[in-house]
């Protein structure tokens, strides 16, 4: 378990450690801490205000399918959720941001932002 300093807090949860790698330096260069781990981590009760301490989690969905429970503990946290897929399709979940791996461009910055922005946290972290 390995965290930056940074503005928002993001969970970074990704199985393949040269594409975690590549996914904090992007997140890290943009002014977000950044903490990254190759599987998903207990996550606690939501509770009013997302007490989960990370403002945002960036998840593949190799690392959900790969753990029972995985996707309804990511739900009931309460963390606002960018999902990396292999391919979009109709499956999309409300609330939940999907981008499509591999990731090219500004996509998962834009997913990171609008997800933040939703929850209430300015994109640098502060809070609104």
């Amino acid at each position: 378990m390995v965290e930056s300093s940074g503005g928002a807090r993001i969970l970074v949860v990704v199985p393949d450690a040269p594409v975690r790698q590549s996914l904090r330096f992007v997140l890290e260069a943009e002014g977000y801490g950044v903490l990254w781990l190759d599987q998903l981590p207990p996550l606690p009760a939501p509770e009013p205000g997302n007490d989960a301490g990370y403002d945002c989690a960036v998840v593949d969905e190799d690392a959900i399918q790969s753990l029972p429970g995985g996707w309804q503990r990511l739900r009931s946290s309460g963390l606002p959720l960018v999902l990396l897929v292999d391919r979009l399709g109709d499956g999309a979940v409300e609330g939940v941001h999907s981008v499509r791996k591999p990731l090219l461009g500004s996509a998962l910055i834009d997913a990171v932002r609008v997800s933040l922005q939703d929850s209430g946290q300015r994109p640098n972290g502060a809070a609104t």
